[in-house]
């Protein structure tokens, strides 16, 4: 996978690009769900947390208890700020 990060907006914005296709063995496509790229997000905001930058509150996230109580306490600690989750409305 790569990461890359970027600067031209008001916050730091960050994209994860993985690779679908196995490089080893027979081509094997990876088939990525809904929940394998929820866990990215969450993988990705507690690195960023980690790191003291900050993360967007996004609701699909909190589906998971335990990842729901973690933004509760970064929250609650100010270490790093926590965006609330904006809706783009398509044009």
């Amino acid at each position: 996978s790569l990461g890359a990060h970027h600067f031209d907006k008001p916050h730091i914005h960050s994209h994860l690009v993985v690779n679908q296709f196995s490089a080893v063995g027979k081509p094997q496509k990876m088939a990525l769900q809904k929940d394998d790229i929820y866990e990215l997000m969450r993988f990705t905001n507690r690195l960023a947390v980690k790191h003291g930058l900050s993360i967007i509150d996004n609701h699909a996230l909190r589906k998971d208890p335990e990842y729901s109580a973690w933004v509760d306490s970064v929250i609650a600690s100010g270490a790093v700020i926590v965006h609330e989750e904006k809706k783009i409305k398509k044009v």
